[in-house]
């Protein structure tokens, strides 16, 4: 159940991807490369192209700490994963302060958010559901799958609508500065229950 609540709130600010980042892309960024205007959405194709180059590297990585017995736990690793994304969270912060009035930003701002993001994603996205299958009781293993999925589900739900719940709750706050905040809390969140969990797992990482 934590790890499904952590799952929220990652994916609710990852797949921001697919609509304030298109909407920033496309009317905040500078886009013309070599008198070639971009697509916005092409953007969206940096996170699998760094899960390309990444993914291998990241594996590797978990591996050579684990032969030495340092591999993080998976609450750790999901407290990363929060972290990174809070931090990707805190660049486009930083470009969105950048492109008030009619400035246009450099496209780079964006590669680093899609960037620091994929590290946050394979951080954590290729163990949950695997750690959901390993921790559920065996007579609801499926129950819990589904709660999992619909953890995701709801996420990106809330994806959805967060900007126009945002400015009903707190008016004027700028959605990546909420995200920021959000996403370092689920992090810290997870790190402090970090001991707890692992007890809780029972030697399973």
């Amino acid at each position: 159940m934590i790890f499904a609540v952590a799952n929220i709130f990652f994916w609710s600010g990852f797949e921001q991807a697919g609509g304030t980042f298109n909407l920033f892309a496309a009317e905040e960024t500078n886009r013309s490369i070599f008198g070639y205007e971009v697509a916005a959405s092409l953007f969206q194709s940096v996170n699998a192209l760094a899960i390309f180059i990444f993914a291998p590297v990241i594996a590797s990585f978990w591996v050579s700490l684990a032969l030495r017995n340092r591999n993080p736990s998976t609450p750790a690793k999901f407290g990363l994963g929060l972290a990174l994304l809070s931090l990707g969270f805190v660049v486009m912060t930083l470009a969105s302060f950048a492109a008030e009035g009619e400035a246009l930003v450099s496209p780079m701002w964006l590669v680093g958010v899609y960037v620091l993001h994929t590290f946050g994603e394979l951080c954590l996205s290729p163990i949950g559901l695997s750690m959901i299958t390993k921790l559920a009781p065996p007579k609801i293993v499926s129950v819990m799958m589904g709660l999992w999925f619909a953890s995701m589900a709801l996420a990106n739900y809330m994806a959805g609508i967060m900007e126009s719940l945002l400015e009903k709750i707190f008016p004027g706050m700028n959605l990546f500065v909420f995200l920021t905040i959000t996403a370092a809390a689920g992090a810290l969140l997870m790190f402090a229950l970090t001991p707890l969990l692992r007890r809780l797992m029972r030697g399973i990482h």
